[in-house]
C-alpha cells in the first residue's frame, strides 16, 4: 500500500478548505432569509449552465520505469440537468453535467548520459469532463446544502516526446467523484449554486503512437479538482 505523500496531505487539506469555503460563503444567505417565507419546494426537474476552474495532477510512468509528475489547470464551462425529490427538509436528487475544458499541463526533462543528453516532455489536454452523481442535502428556508458522489468521465489527449519522435494518444477516462455545494432559490423558477468536486481517474495505460515505430503503453495517473458556479431553471 502506497504511503500518504506530503502532496496527498496538502490535497486533502485543500479539498476540505474548499468545501468549508463553499459553506461559509453562502451561509449568510440562509441566515438573512425571511423567516415568514413559506420556503421553496425542490421537487422536480431542472436544467442550467455553469462556469468554473479546474486544477489537478498527472503522473506518467515512462518506458524506463521513471515517474514524471506535473500539474494541470484551466477554465471550464458547460450545462447540467437533474431531478430532485424533497421529503420534509431532506432533498434527494440525481444530476448529470457536461463541461468543455481548457485544463492542460505538462513537464520537461533531460534523458540520457551526460555526454548524450536528450530532451523529453510529456503533456495532456482534458477536452471535456462529464459526471453522473447522486445528491443528498438539507434545506434551510430557500437554501440547499448538499453533498454528492458518483461517476466521472474525462476525454483526454496525450503527447510524449520520445527518442522516436512525438508520440500521441487519447482516452476516455473513467473515475469517481465526491463533492459538496450550496444552492439558493431566488424565486420559484431560478436558483444559483456554488460547488466543489474532486474527481479521481486512477491509473490507466495509454497507447502512444508515432509513425514508423511500434506502439508503447505508458501508465498515466490523474485526478482533478473543480470549483464552479451555476444557475438552474426549475420546471
Amino acid at each position: 500500500m502506497a504511503l500518504i505523500t506530503e502532496f496527498d496531505t496538502k490535497k486533502l487539506l485543500l479539498a476540505s478548505a474548499c468545501a468549508a469555503t463553499i459553506t461559509l460563503s453562502m451561509s449568510t444567505i440562509a441566515q438573512s432569509a425571511d423567516l415568514d417565507d413559506p420556503g421553496f419546494d425542490w421537487t422536480g426537474f431542472y436544467a442550467g449552465a455553469h462556469l468554473g476552474y479546474g486544477w489537478g495532477e498527472a503522473r506518467w510512468t515512462t518506458v524506463g520505469g521513471n515517474r514524471r509528475t506535473h500539474n494541470v489547470d484551466g477554465i471550464l464551462g458547460g450545462i447540467q440537468a437533474g431531478y430532485n425529490f424533497q421529503m420534509d427538509s431532506i432533498v434527494f436528487g440525481l444530476e448529470g453535467d457536461f463541461s468543455g475544458t481548457g485544463i492542460d499541463g505538462g513537464t520537461s526533462w533531460i534523458a540520457g548520459a551526460p555526454l548524450a543528453a536528450f530532451p523529453r516532455n510529456a503533456s495532456l489536454d482534458i477536452n471535456w469532463l462529464a459526471t453522473i452523481a447522486g445528491r443528498v442535502g438539507m434545506t434551510m428556508d430557500r437554501t440547499l446544502f448538499y453533498a454528492k458522489g458518483g461517476l466521472a468521465l474525462a476525454g483526454v489527449d496525450y503527447r510524449h516526446l520520445s527518442a522516436n519522435g512525438v508520440r500521441k494518444g487519447d482516452a476516455t477516462r473513467t473515475g469517481w467523484l465526491i463533492g459538496a455545494g450550496v444552492e439558493h432559490a431566488f424565486n420559484d423558477a431560478w436558483s444559483a449554486k456554488i460547488e466543489y468536486n474532486y474527481m479521481d481517474f486512477g491509473s490507466k495505460g495509454i497507447t502512444m503512437k508515432v509513425t514508423g515505430f511500434p506502439d508503447r503503453v505508458l501508465p498515466v495517473k490523474q485526478h482533478v479538482n473543480v470549483i464552479k458556479v451555476g444557475v438552474n431553471y426549475h420546471f
